[in-house]
């Protein structure tokens, strides 16, 4: 009993001895000098090992946490970089570095409008000094254009819409063109407000088939054709708050004027006697307006950094090709390396029209492939029809089915103001023709057909 006592008390001042010597080898540990030393020979791993190390022991100092903010940004892993500093400004709003290095990581990550709000926070004299460049009212100016390309007219024109029947109907959608520009406003470091307008001409070729009763029942086919053009008008604007604790709000609008022609048909029936025989003598007359009117959507999103992490949530309302839509949208980007060379994206949108639900899934990735170019490409499967996109800058209101799309941008830095970027996208789509069996009766008749669009763009940053 006695041995056992004494062995007790052995390991007993053993472990106290240990954990005393340990205490006191983490006492004498100079993270002061040891980061700084870190630092001056550009060791930026050690540096943050270092650092976390000191701030986990409760050795924290503003010195060894801006070292360790600044390690980060040397790494360019902007967005931990991000965090560190954020906790110093939430400290000390006056503390120059912190407000000087939140803009640089901003910058560094693409989000120019809280970059500039944190530029905003500097006098003129301290911007010189730092070489911050003075906000500007006008941000960027942004001028596109496109052409997408359809063989919906080559596969499909040739279709027996009719098909012995009594009448038919098709719309074809052809090629398309369009131009857009685009203003970024900084109407104060809280605010910034984007402002767009689009020009868009669709092809589109219609074509009604109906047979005509004669003497006697004989029956002759009538084919009516017309080419028209769809000219479209949009204005967009979106206005963005920067709001605290890393959230961001987002409100926006789009009017669309539309101009189109359509083809009224309306038939006659004549019954008359021919010798003792009944006859029926069936005329069908047509007729061509155009028509305009105006579609709307308004909505709001809002985005949460977290981390290597924004998520963003989204909701709209919108009437389109006489029907109201309610569409809400979910998002999720990751950064793994902190920065802008390597992002993934998920996102999910659901669509309620007419008691319908549509749920559209898409993924997109976006990598650095040089020290100026970007890549970016998405895989998007679901029917888009009456859908908006990009916070409701994009509207899809052709009523074609889409059923998958996919596609690839490049950016190009031309020079520190000017970004030049391509676009290449394919969706499958689907068109259809009706086919009366009687005045009243019909059946749809659905054809897939290929779109291929490439746009061009260039951005200057003022």
């Amino acid at each position: 009993m006695r041995s056992t006592i004494i062995i007790l008390i052995i390991i007993f001042s053993t472990t106290f001895y240990s954990q005393a010597q340990t205490a006191d080898s983490i006492a004498t540990i100079d993270y002061e000098s040891l980061t700084y030393d870190n630092y001056l020979k550009a060791d930026w791993d050690g540096l943050i090992v270092n650092a976390k190390e000191a701030i986990n022991n409760g050795f924290e100092t503003i010195a060894i946490r801006k070292r360790l903010a600044y390690a980060y940004f040397m790494k360019e892993d902007f967005l931990t970089s991000t965090i560190q500093y954020q906790l110093l400004y939430n400290n000390n709003p006056m503390d120059v570095d912190a407000k000087l290095m939140l803009y640089h990581n901003y910058l560094n990550t693409a989000n120019y409008q809280r970059a500039r709000y944190y530029a905003a926070l500097f006098s003129d004299e301290e911007k010189e000094y730092y070489l911050i460049p003075k906000n500007k009212f006008i941000s960027s100016i942004d001028l596109g254009g496109g052409y997408q390309t359809s063989d919906n007219y080559s596969l499909n024109a040739n279709n027996n819409i009719i098909d012995n029947k009594e009448y038919g109907q098709q719309i074809l959608n052809r090629d398309l063109s369009f131009a857009q520009v685009v203003i970024s406003i900084q109407a104060n470091r809280f605010m910034h407000i984007i402002l767009g307008c689009d020009a868009i001409q669709t092809n589109r070729e219609e074509k009604i088939q109906a047979k005509s009763y004669s003497l006697l029942d004989a029956r002759t086919d009538t084919t009516h054709i017309i080419d028209n053009k769809i000219g479209q008008q949009q204005f967009y604007f979106q206005t963005s708050f920067v709001l605290p604790r890393m959230y961001s709000l987002k409100l926006f609008g789009n009017f669309i004027f539309n101009q189109y022609t359509t083809i009224t048909p309306s038939y006659d029936t004549t019954i008359f006697m021919v010798d003792t025989n009944v006859a029926v003598q069936t005329n069908y007359i047509f007729s061509s307006a155009t028509n305009s009117n105006v579609n709307y959507v308004l909505g709001a999103s809002i985005e949460k950094e977290i981390r290597k992490f924004k998520l963003g949530l989204g909701a709209s309302y919108s009437n389109l090709s006489s029907k109201t839509q309610l569409q809400g949208n979910a998002n999720i980007y990751w950064y793994p390396k902190g920065n802008t060379n390597l992002v993934f994206g998920a996102q999910l949108t659901v669509l309620s029209q007419s008691s319908d639900m549509q749920y559209i899934p898409s993924i997109e990735s976006t990598f650095r492939a040089t020290k100026k170019l970007w890549i970016s490409a998405h895989v998007l499967y679901g029917d888009l029809t009456n859908t908006t996109e990009m916070n409701g800058q994009l509207v899809n209101n052709i009523t074609d089915k889409t059923i998958c799309r996919t596609g690839s941008t490049l950016f190009y830095t031309m020079s520190k103001n000017l970004i030049l970027y391509l676009t290449y996208r394919y969706s499958l789509r689907q068109s259809n023709y009706v086919t009366y069996i009687d005045k009243t009766n019909y059946t749809s008749n659905y054809n897939n057909y290929n779109n291929h669009l490439l746009a061009i763009g260039i951005k200057y940053n003022l």
